[in-house]
């Protein structure tokens, strides 16, 4: 039986050790936290001294919808949901039901990209869950290309030069809290991308390389100028910000795919060390089409099977791209997925994952993955999920620590 305020004070928490309170605490309903802290000044400072969550710590964040209709139309429908999330500690293997977020398309650290249609119009917006804030990003309709052409934006779509594309993903490389604000990059299909940065008030299209017909994977920023895409054959494309006219400038990649078309295939991601270009690229076998129910949609998602994965590291000064032993410390982890990716060093008590891995988690849809950067073997990061993850997994990291009273705003409710 779950308790209730009333039983937790006549059982006497506050008479237990601070410790074992606190861990009593951590498993109980959001809701009587707030009530059993209104109880005396004691209980109030019980629940502040005890900490759910430690600031850098990954957490990952899963859908709690149920499984959607063969006709729903995910693009308006999932709005409808309760915004429901799975909230997933990976250091002591809990889990927790939190409410009130929309449907996120990207995120770092402790921001998400959110994203909601009013009035058939698509808005995107930033947002901190532990404080609620929340900043919008500019107008969806704002999207510029360089000779400042309006192009409207809605239901995820957007036209550019007369043709619709799909928005695929935001990927947030500065957050508000950073230096200089926020800087975001919006993925479309067929190979668009646009950015906008604190104090824009617009979306700014980059020229493609021509003859570019697919979505890039994943995006970059460096030292806030250069922005690095990779495709889907392993190929690099750099714009300037201050020349987004410009055609990018395109570079073959380290790690040779073929035409990537036919199963087995690869899966891109990048990542930073040290101010240096990581490539991570995942070999296996994926689904070959988009099943339309997914809020966001990518190619590494469709991914049921991985085979190996391969990091490569480009060195300027020799101007060679130099393998894993020269990106990872020992015991730190990549984690990548729909967020920006960063590196953790994995503590040895940990219960879900482990150090010298690297953690995909938007492998098959639903899936968490992990696999070992030394030994090519994986293992899949299980939590409880209720019938479908509609909105992909995204791993967050919050900056700062998070007590019970806190974490209680987020209506936490124990899974």
């Amino acid at each position: 039986m779950e308790p209730t305020p009333a039983r937790l004070r006549a059982g006497g928490l506050l008479d237990l050790p601070s410790e074992l309170g606190g861990k009593i605490i951590e498993r109980i309903d959001g809701v009587d936290v707030v009530h059993f802290a209104a109880t005396s000044k004691d209980a109030e400072k019980t629940c502040r001294d005890t900490l759910l969550l430690h600031g850098s710590v990954p957490l990952l964040l899963s859908s709690r919808l149920p499984q959607p209709q063969d006709d729903l139309d995910w693009e308006y429908d999932v709005q409808q949901s309760n915004g429901a999330f799975g909230l997933h500690d990976i250091s002591n293997g809990m889990s927790h039901r939190c409410l009130a977020v929309d449907d996120w398309i990207g995120g770092k650290d402790d921001w998400l990209v959110e994203m909601n249609t009013i009035n058939g119009v698509l808005n995107i917006s930033l947002f901190q869950p532990f404080t609620a804030e929340r900043r919008p990003l500019p107008p969806t309709q704002n999207i510029t290309d360089a000779e400042d052409r309006w192009r409207p934006m809605s239901r995820m779509l957007v036209e550019i030069e007369d043709t619709f594309y799909h928005l695929l993903r935001v990927v947030l490389c500065h957050t508000p809290d950073e230096e200089g604000g926020f800087f975001a990059v919006a993925i479309f299909d067929d190979g668009h991308l646009a950015f906008a940065s604190q104090g824009s008030y617009v979306w700014t299209l980059l020229k493609p390389p021509k003859g570019v017909l697919y979505a890039y994977m994943d995006v970059l920023l460096m030292d806030r100028q250069i922005i690095v895409a990779v495709d889907r054959y392993g190929g690099l494309s750099r714009w300037n910000i201050e020349a987004p006219h410009v055609i990018a400038n395109k570079m073959a990649g380290p790690i040779d795919v073929g035409d990537n078309n036919i199963n087995p295939r690869a899966g891109f991601y990048l990542a930073q060390r040290n101010g240096r270009l990581v490539i991570v690229c995942v070999h296996g076998w994926d689904t070959d089409a988009y099943d339309g129910s997914r809020v966001t949609l990518n190619h590494q998602c469709n991914f049921i099977w991985e085979d190996r994965v391969e990091a490569k590291i480009y060195d300027p000064e020799l101007d060679i791209w130099l393998t894993e032993e020269f990106i990872f410390e020992s015991g730190e982890s990549l984690f990548l997925g729909l967020n920006y990716a960063f590196f953790f060093k994995v503590p040895p008590t940990f219960e879900k994952i482990r150090g010298d891995h690297i953690y995909l988690a938007d492998f098959n849809n639903d899936s968490t993955i992990g696999i070992d950067i030394k030994t090519g073997a994986s293992h899949l990061i299980e939590f409880p999920v209720v019938d479908f993850n509609v909105r992909q997994p995204i791993w967050f990291r919050p900056t700062t620590d998070c007590n019970a009273m806190q974490f209680a705003k987020l209506r936490h409710i124990s899974a």
